[in-house]
This record gives C-alpha cells, structure tokens and sequence, in this order.
C-alpha cells in the first residue's frame, strides 16, 4: 500500500473540492444598523480585533454563509477592499469590489427572509492575497449577523 496515497482525501468547502487537506478559515462579523443607516463590517476570525487579511500570494475562496437578521428581509452585501473598516461601522471600505451586486449602495442577492432564522448559503467568492473580505447591512433598524466559511489556496 502507498502511504501518500493512503493520506489523501478530499474535502468540501461548499462548492469548492481538494484532493489535499487544507485549513478551513471561519471568519465571522455583524452590522447593526440604525435608522436609515448601511454599515459594513470587515470579516474576522474568532477572537481577533481586526479583520482577516488574505495571505501572500494565496486566494482566498468563500465557499458558505450563514447569515441571520434581526427582522425579516434584511439583506447584506459582499465584497473585499484594500482596507480594514471594523466592525459595524458607516465607513465605506477603500476600494471595494463587489461580489453580489452592482451598486455598494445596495445588498446582493442573500437576505435573510425570516427574524432571528439562520439561512445557510453556497456561495463561490475569490479574494486575492492583500484584500479584506467585508459584508454591509443594507436594511435600516436591523442587525445582520454572519458566519463564512472558506479556504485559502496557492
């Protein structure tokens, strides 16, 4: 039996495969928001006070979301900037692309329908080495809460 072989196995992060065992990021964030207010958080790991910056020469891929919101319907964006913003903050990101939407004025396609209900995503998002991964609240009296969970890749 091939011992190299034999240590292989694939795993799934959402819609992402790997024939190599890597290590799974879970970052994590939340925007309240006030009246007619859109804040955006900066996604961050367990425990840290600052938001997660993608390695060196890797790409990040954000395979699932878990998101949950306060009301029905709140809806959230994503996307990466150049820097961090915090956490639950009006300021809008330097440089921001987009992954779900057109206008940083305006959510994506991923709402969470229902009050206090956890909804469960596969997503396909890259985030290039040097970049921080955001989500913005776009709903006003409302809290977002999010959970994303990906890998880094060479």
């Amino acid at each position: 039996m091939d011992l190299a072989v034999s240590n292989q196995e694939v795993w799934r992060f959402g819609a992402q495969e790997r024939a190599q065992r890597g290590t799974p990021l879970v970052l994590h964030g939340r925007a309240s928001n006030g009246v007619a207010e859109a804040r955006f958080t900066t996604l961050r790991r367990s425990g840290l006070q600052v938001g997660y910056t993608v390695t060196t020469a890797r790409t990040l891929i954000l395979t699932r979301v878990l998101l949950a919101g306060t009301i029905a319907a709140v809806l959230a964006g994503f996307g990466y900037a150049d820097n961090d913003v915090g956490y639950s903050v009006l300021t809008t990101p330097t440089t921001p692309v987009l992954f779900d939407t057109e206008d940083i004025a305006n959510g994506g396609i991923l709402r969470a329908p229902t009050a206090n209900t956890i909804v469960d995503v596969s997503v396909y998002f890259e985030v290039p080495a040097g970049k921080l991964p955001w989500v913005r609240n776009v709903v006003g009296s409302s809290g977002l809460f999010v959970q994303v969970f990906g890998v880094e890749v060479a």
